[in-house]
């Protein structure tokens, strides 16, 4: 289970937990999103708690 911007997390900023062996899934769902101005321009992703698996092949 990963946790997508907690309510700690910085205005315009992306905060992820979870533990160290799923970290490249959540790379990678993290490279696909883009950065903030991107998402601007682009579909904002409404990602709150989900697993990483899922939100992989949504993004994919």
């Amino acid at each position: 289970m990963i946790e997508i911007n907690a309510k700690e997390a910085l205005p315009n900023s992306v905060l992820v937990r979870d533990n160290e062996d799923q970290m490249k899934v959540i790379e990678d769902v993290l490279a696909r999103i883009g950065a903030y101005e991107q998402q601007r321009r682009e579909k904002i992703f409404p990602l709150r708690y989900s697993s990483p698996e899922p939100t992989k092949e949504i993004l994919l």
